[in-house]
């Protein structure tokens, strides 16, 4: 596996990253188990960056990556995003403060 600087970090992740929305439910249902099957194959593969956000099935792909990773998840890095997804918020919007605090 390729390893890149992470922007003007001293992280190096994978070049390639795993992309976690699907198991948000926006596509439809996707077994758990499979998904932590392919997770932990990634992970063994060397791929350590996980992207995913709290829109993903308003936080179901976050959950759902935390308990495929289980005792691993301090061999990776979560990439995670927040601020769309709001039904209460003019245009689905919210990058305030509070939001921030209230989701990481």
């Amino acid at each position: 596996m390729e390893y890149r600087p992470f922007g003007q970090t001293d992280l190096q992740v994978s070049a390639m990253g795993f992309g976690c929305w699907e198991i948000g439910g926006t596509y439809g249902k996707i077994e758990e188990a499979q998904f932590q099957q392919a997770v932990q194959r990634a992970i063994d593969a060397g791929i350590n960056c996980f992207d995913t956000a709290e829109a993903y099935g308003m936080g179901a792909s976050e959950q759902a990556l935390a308990r495929a990773l289980g005792t691993r998840r301090k061999e990776v890095y979560v990439v995670t995003k927040f601020g769309v997804g709001y039904a209460e918020m003019p245009r689905g919007r919210d990058s305030s403060r509070q939001r921030v605090m209230a989701a990481i």
